[in-house]
């Protein structure tokens, strides 16, 4: 067989157990229901050793079994191995975060099945496909074991007090669509193992400490709607490869320590609405090919080091309703393309900018500015 899991046998007792992630956790879970203690994996008793190796055998069986069945039967109240797996997972996750003191941990640790549990959801095989335990009060660090749920597909642990890495094995939740991190105190580099969720669509993660570059690797997430990490303490340049996000329509990296150009890849992003890139340390210039982004309703640049004239094709910005460029190293004059722009929200182009020139009038109530300090007269 070449799959399960398999115990290593010494004069002790068991010394160990070999196998993949999820069979390993399978395994143990099993044997603790039993009662045998795996924490400390040796035992005297030649009883517990035997009434351990029946309960792998038993494993091995079911993941003989294979197919659609190897799930288990959420109705019939049979869980397979990947059942009893993400049934593990959970466990670690609830001990991990201290469970106990949970706003709601309803069923949590029952016999239940695992759709009876507060915040959780499970497909017809009973496995788990959706975390939902925002704002419920968990604190600690995310389990590596979370990697485990292989069919998950949400996951919200927004509004809570998790603190530490976020664990690279979040990156092997091939199904997961959405992950939400908000408002948390996760810290260190985001995984580079994130870009290997290529069916994500939503990632947020607003509000933290997450420091270092942006990986790189985020750029082939071509399902991605969604990226929010403002509010953290991420450096470095935006990556290139960003200019890959196919599908994405809100990027939000405000209130970072982002330094370097921004890179004109970005004006590839034809489906792109929002664009958010205040508060960082940016220079350089503006891009030209930024005047690409047909979809974009608002650009804010504001608060960084950016430098040089405008450039007159964000006039070609058809959809434009906020712009947002003050407090640069922004110099000369406002190109007369902008006054086609169809801003209804707001305007921002003084502050330690050094531009000259008239903005149209309908403008003049939209100016975050004062006419009169920044010396723009109307058209």
């Amino acid at each position: 067989m070449e799959a399960g899991a398999e115990l290593l046998l010494g004069a002790g007792g068991i010394h160990g157990i070999k196998g993949s992630p999820m069979e390993k956790v399978v395994a143990r879970e099993i044997m603790e229901k039993a009662g045998i203690r795996v924490r400390n994996l040796r035992y005297r008793s030649s009883v517990q050793v035997a009434l351990a190796v029946a309960c792998v055998v038993v494993v091995l069986l079911l993941a003989a079994c294979g197919g659609e069945s190897s799930g288990g039967d959420a109705a019939s109240g049979i869980a397979g191995p990947e059942v009893e797996a993400d049934r593990a997972a959970l466990v670690a996750l609830y001990r991990a975060t201290d469970g106990e003191n949970w706003e709601d941990d309803g069923d949590w640790l029952s016999e239940k099945a695992l759709g009876e549990w507060f915040g959780i959801a499970t497909d017809g095989r009973g496995q788990v496909t959706s975390v939902d335990l925002r704002g419920n009060g968990l604190s600690g660090v995310l389990p590596a074991e979370v990697g485990i749920l292989s069919q998950l597909q949400l996951l919200h642990l927004e509004e809570n007090m998790l603190t530490g890495k976020l664990p690279a094995e979040v990156g092997q939740l091939s199904n997961l669509r959405e992950l939400w991190l908000n408002a948390n105190r996760f810290n260190g580099a985001m995984p580079a193992e994130l870009g290997e969720l290529r069916n994500l669509e939503v990632l947020e993660a607003v509000g933290n400490q997450f420091s270092g570059e942006l990986p790189a690797s985020l750029g082939g997430l071509t399902n991605l709607r969604t990226l929010y990490l403002a509010g953290n303490e991420l450096g470095g340049p935006i990556p290139a490869e960003f200019g890959g996000l196919s599908n994405l329509e809100f990027f939000h990296m405000e209130s970072n320590m982002l330094s370097g150009e921004i890179p004109p890849e970005l004006g590839g992003l034809g489906r792109l609405r929002l664009m958010d890139l205040e508060q960082n340390q940016l220079s350089g210039n503006i891009p030209r090919e930024l005047g690409n982004l047909a979809s974009l309703t608002d650009l804010d640049l504001a608060a960084n080091r950016l430098d040089g004239t405008i450039p007159p094709e964000l006039g070609n910005l058809a959809n434009l309703a906020a712009l947002d460029l003050a407090d640069n190293q922004l110099s000369g004059a406002i190109p007369m393309a902008l006054h086609a722009l169809p801003i209804t929200s707001r305007v921002g182009l003084g502050g330690t900018n050094q531009l000259t020139g008239c903005i149209p009038k309908e403008w003049q109530d939209l100016m975050q500015d004062d006419l009169a300090d920044v010396g723009f007269s109307l058209c």
